[in-house]
């Protein structure tokens, strides 16, 4: 039953982490590409630091369920 569990919080894990990671990217990419946002520099460095904040979210996440 654990093993399934261990499955279940591992998906949810990458989910997480893919949701995040991409979703910002595209997200901040779309805006570049249309010109609303003008400053590429800071908005390629906040996109360079995305999936770093895709871990620490899928690992908060997936510690508060096995305290429960």
């Amino acid at each position: 039953m654990e093993r399934v569990k261990n499955k279940k919080s591992d998906l949810i894990e990458i989910l997480i982490f893919f949701s995040v990671s991409y979703g910002m990217s595209l997200f901040c990419g779309s805006l570049i590409y249309l010109g609303i946002y003008e400053n590429s520099e800071k908005m390629s460095t906040f996109m360079m630091l995305t999936p770093a904040t895709g871990v620490v979210l899928a690992k908060m996440c997936s510690r508060s369920e096995k305290k429960k």
